[in-house]
């Protein structure tokens, strides 16, 4: 949450926020913890906003972002819980048998679902600043100087965090598709 919030919002501009807002702020706080707790940060994010509403910035755009903002740092009460969840989905796809043939290999090369634990554990291993800025673009759908107001870091420092993150990703994934081909 920013430190010290511009201007006033009034209450239609709450209303409307919600209303334009509230999905797409559940959606992405689900990828990070699940649907249920979901409901409860997304509840709790609006009820944030409400209660602070005095302070909180008058522009839309600006309040959406501090909204993603109060949300992340809710999820970050969660981190323990979405690193275990992270940490199990690679504990899953080790169970996975391979598959048995080149055509099954292929196939399963072409599902995304191969993927999924791999990649859980990419996003584990990424440093949280990384993983947060990451996220809110990605799953939030947020640009980058809007992940900056959400988590009340310069611009510069959500872009480079981004870029190290998704190189960071890149590396890792490519290091795991070569070492499959090869394997």
């Amino acid at each position: 949450m920013a430190d010290r919030p511009p201007p006033v919002l009034n209450q239609l501009l709450v209303e409307e926020l919600y209303t334009s807002t509230a999905h797409r702020l559940h959606n992405y706080v689900a990828r990070r913890v699940g649907a249920t707790i979901a409901d409860d940060i997304v509840a709790e994010s609006f009820l944030i906003l409400w209660r602070e509403r005095a302070g909180q910035p008058c522009d839309a755009d600006a309040a959406r972002a501090w909204l993603f903002g109060v949300a992340t740092n809710l999820v970050r009460r969660h981190a323990r819980d979405e690193e275990r969840r992270l940490r199990a989905g690679i504990r899953d796809h080790r169970a996975e048998s391979p598959p048995e043939d080149d055509f099954d290999r292929a196939t399963a090369e072409l599902d995304s679902r191969a993927l999924a634990g791999p990649l859980r554990r990419m996003l584990a291993d990424l440093p949280t600043n990384q993983r947060d800025v990451l996220m809110l673009v990605a799953w939030g759908d947020l640009t980058p100087s809007m992940a900056a107001a959400a988590l009340s870091i310069p611009e510069a420092t959500a872009r480079s965090r981004l870029h190290r993150a998704r190189n960071r990703i890149k590396s890792s994934l490519n290091t795991y598709l070569k070492d499959r081909s090869h394997g």
